[in-house]
């Protein structure tokens, strides 16, 4: 098993600078009262419509860039007010590696911005074109989009086994604590995640195996968008 990890931004308050420097649409919403929630880290990070938004590769491999903007096509019908432009060299907002030891991972929505302009915000663990490697594709541009895992959404219904949890994924992720807890544990808040009802068929949600949960529950591998990730980014790109 091979699964993405989100990039936690190293500087709260740069994320968050890019995030409102986008759209002021990310900002926090407002709690009943009047008052504003805390700023900082609480705000969500999609790009602004109406915005291009260019994608580079940090690879020389020919398979590679052609798989991965075939995957990337799927999603550009529900982005009705983002254009997606691939550029050469490394002058993208997305920059994408193939780094094979280095995972499969991205940085969530506008966090790209706050990333060196000579480094990826992006890898693709290339092991060959097949379905596992189309529906990472996917799934890490819905990450590029802005979009979070769905297995944390606020509704999520899994009964995690925390102890294996973090046993599990230690050993064959290599992964520290915190980013286990960030990445599958962590449940978002529904004032700064936008979300539809919980999709166990998500693009966005991992696989699950069934020891890793209390009441033995799997959830398969989900390698196609659902009909509520088409809903979900059409809501945010051409409904706000």
């Amino acid at each position: 098993m091979n699964l993405c990890k989100c990039i936690e931004p190293d500087d709260t308050q740069a994320s968050y600078d890019a995030a409102i420097n986008e759209d002021r649409a990310n900002a926090p919403q407002a709690i009943p009262g009047g008052r504003q929630k805390r700023a900082v880290g609480d705000h969500t990070k999609f790009w602004k419509k109406g915005r291009t938004l260019k994608v580079a590769f940090l690879s020389t491999n020919p398979w590679f860039i052609d798989a991965t903007k075939g995957a990337i096509h799927q999603w550009i019908p529900a982005v009705f007010d983002v254009s997606i432009l691939f550029v050469k060299g490394s002058e993208g907002d997305i920059r994408i590696s193939d780094e094979f030891h280095s995972g499969n991972w991205s940085c969530i929505g506008t966090d790209a911005l706050t990333v060196p302009k000579d480094g990826p915000t992006m890898n693709l663990q290339w092991q060959g074109l097949d379905q596992d490697f189309f529906g990472t594709v996917l799934h890490e541009f819905g990450h590029a989009l802005g979009l979070v895992h769905e297995h944390q959404h606020p509704d999520a219904n899994i009964n995690w086994n925390e102890t294996v949890v973090y046993e599990f994924m230690s050993r064959t992720q290599k992964w520290s604590r915190e980013e286990i807890h960030f990445n599958m544990l962590k449940k978002f808040e529904k004032s700064n995640t936008r979300t539809l009802p919980y999709d166990r068929t998500s693009i966005m949600h991992y696989p699950i195996q069934a020891e890793l949960t209390l009441d033995g529950v799997a959830i398969a591998r989900n390698n196609r968008l659902s009909a509520n990730d088409v809903k979900l980014m059409t809501d945010i790109y051409s409904g706000r």
